[in-house]
């Protein structure tokens, strides 16, 4: 793990070109390292721009830790930023059970069914989790407010007025 080590330390110091061939040097003797794949995917992605790679090494990072919930999270920023709908959907229904209890992934599958324009799971999500309320963090309550706008929105074109206003 040395070269995985030294790449570290490179992309502590702001070398991070260095760092990169250092990792991809590292991955044929590390590929069950997740770390190891999450850093080449956030490299490939802040740096070079190169989705698939990106997003590749973030499945790749998954597979080796599927119960690290930070995986999934910074996985999912990359397939927002591209546009990436499917792509989240496989994402999210192959997610552990046990990891939506976690409120990172379960705020950012509520977003994703919101994305998706079912507003019903959405709330169902939200309304089934707890949220650790960080400070001036207001992003699960407008994700709850624009779900409950989105069902209206939806009922109204339905013409069902009474249920929309309400």
């Amino acid at each position: 793990r040395a070269g995985y080590y030294l790449g570290n330390l490179l992309c502590s110091k702001g070398r991070v070109e260095e760092a990169v061939r250092l990792w991809e040097q590292a991955l044929p003797r590390q590929k069950s390292l997740a770390v190891l794949h999450r850093n080449l995917g956030r490299a490939y992605w802040k740096l070079h721009r190169d989705p698939d790679r990106a997003i590749a090494r973030g499945r790749a990072a998954i597979a080796a830790a599927p119960a690290d919930y930070k995986l999934y999270y910074e996985l999912d920023c990359i397939l927002v930023d591209c546009g990436l709908a499917e792509e989240r959907r496989a994402l999210w229904a192959g997610l552990p059970a046990d990891l939506l209890a976690n409120d990172v992934i379960a705020e950012r599958v509520a977003m994703f069914h919101a994305d998706d324009g079912d507003f019903e799971r959405t709330l169902k999500i939200l309304g089934e989790g707890w949220f650790y309320p960080w400070e001036i963090y207001k992003g699960v309550r407008l994700l709850y407010v624009d779900a409950w706008i989105g069902s209206g929105i939806l009922l109204e074109r339905e013409k069902k007025f009474k249920e929309a206003a309400a």
